[in-house]
């Protein structure tokens, strides 16, 4: 019996470190058959835990009981290495029941024990008067610990998850450093040195340091979930801000990629189109070739179809249009677009290209999964207001686009795909603007409106 509730007690800790990661469960994802792996890893907890209070018990047996210094440095040690057993166990739970990498891991079991000591802590100082901090299975039997200990770690816990937890984006592309890796390794280190430490509670200065350590637990807790959600947060703006500089990087070139071809396209389209008039001229004035009449037709129809002939008055947006409007000619979608280009004077060539580019992407990969051609449609309008410039694109779609704080979610895999939308938002940021985007009806809107 006191061997059972010597390994309830440390079982405790296990789980309440694992509810601590559970709280990540719509952050993450699950694996299949989680359940299972879940109860797996409680098996194998339990199974550790019993090794650890049977190998505990032995060894003290061995250690003589009047040479106290001995006895504290191996109490100190076991209850360390049991701390270690038991975030390593919350480890493996997190790494078999999700998908994700061991940076990840090693961050949520860290956050996990920080609030966890933060829970422990608070409830240690509420029970400081009667049971001089310390809580076992025991206090279980009495209802107003049971529900100390329930409505302690449900407030922690709860406002743990809404002020970090709720907003914790794990994106399997961006790999966490190996600094904010280093700092939560050492939070958690310096944790478990605090925690090791068992104060005697026979004297007003021992119940002083005692108290003195539960307070340097709790903030040590506190800024570590401060420090570490911040550092995350600030590593993924970063990461992300490179991203995007690389894909605005790899848009400037094609940016000048599509003019060069684009010109030369429209150059020989006029020069064919010449020749096709000279060549029409010689056949009618000699009044032969009726099938080379024919001929020449299709070939006009040809050179219409490759010579768009998008005048704006924006070279830029000219450029750009006319190469997502033969986009969507290849993927039979129906595209209009009223354009006013000269609106656009205070945007760079670039920025143009890259925000028009983005918007029209966007429109085609949704319209083209359509089954129906006849459904495939977009269309743009720009037009110039009093106080600013309006911009307009819509589109039908096939998959009802999913929000997230406002921003449409895409179902594509790869490690670009989103920051087009990121791209226009900042592009619109940097002239004073605004993009807004929302489903109306049967068409997906963006608007955007600079100043």
């Amino acid at each position: 019996m006191l061997f059972a509730v010597k390994v309830l007690n440390r079982l405790m800790f296990f789980l309440e470190l694992v509810t601590a990661a559970g709280l990540f469960w719509k952050r993450l994802r699950p694996r299949k058959w989680w359940w299972a792996r879940l109860l797996l890893c409680l098996v194998a907890a339990v199974g550790a835990i019993c090794c650890y209070v049977l190998g505990k018990g032995r060894l003290m047996e061995g250690v003589p009981g009047d040479f106290n210094p001995m006895l504290f440095w191996i109490s100190y040690l076991l209850t360390v290495v049991y701390e270690v057993l038991s975030i390593t166990l919350c480890g493996v739970t997190v790494a078999l029941v999700f998908k994700t990498n061991v940076s990840t891991v090693v961050f949520v079991s860290s956050v996990a024990f920080s609030m966890q000591s933060i829970a422990d802590n608070i409830l240690s100082l509420l029970l400081w008067g009667s049971d001089q901090g310390s809580f076992t299975v025991q206090h279980f039997t009495r209802p107003i610990h049971l529900i100390a200990f329930l409505t302690v770690y449900l407030l922690v816990y709860g406002l743990c998850y809404r002020l970090f937890i709720r907003d914790y984006e794990d994106r399997g592309e961006d790999p966490l450093t190996r600094r904010v890796i280093l700092i939560a390794v050492c939070i958690s280190a310096i944790n478990m040195i605090l925690g090791g430490v068992e104060t005697p509670q026979n004297s007003a200065q021992a119940s002083q340091l005692f108290l003195f350590m539960l307070a340097a637990r709790l903030l040590l807790g506190l800024l570590g979930l401060i420090v570490l959600f911040y550092l995350i947060k600030w590593t993924k703006l970063q990461f992300e801000y490179e991203k995007q500089e690389y894909m605005m990087q790899q848009q400037r070139q094609q940016y000048e990629v599509a003019k060069e071809s684009v010109n030369m396209v429209n150059i020989n389209a006029h020069d064919l189109r010449g020749q096709i008039s000279v060549i029409k001229e010689a056949i009618r004035t000699s009044g032969k070739g009726g099938m080379i009449q024919d001929g020449l037709r299709e070939m006009e129809k040809y050179v219409d179809s490759v010579d768009t002939g998008y005048h704006t008055g924006n070279s830029a947006l000219d450029i750009v249009l006319t190469e997502k409007a033969r986009q969507c000619k290849a993927k039979s979608i129906q595209f209009s677009a009223i354009a006013d280009g000269s609106a656009l004077e205070r945007m760079s060539d670039v920025d143009i290209y890259v925000f028009f580019g983005n918007a029209l992407d966007n429109a085609i990969e949704a319209a083209e999964e359509i089954a129906d051609p006849e459904g495939r449609i977009i269309s743009l309008c720009l037009r110039r207001e009093v106080c600013g410039v309006v911009i307009h694109v819509e589109n039908t779609f096939a998959i009802q686009p999913k929000f997230e704080r406002d921003i449409p979610q895409t179902h594509k895999e790869g490690p670009f795909h989103g920051y087009g939308t990121r791209s226009m938002a900042s592009i619109a940021e940097k002239y004073s603007g605004n993009v807004k985007l929302y489903v109306s009806g049967e068409l997906f809107c963006l608007d955007c409106y600079i100043p």
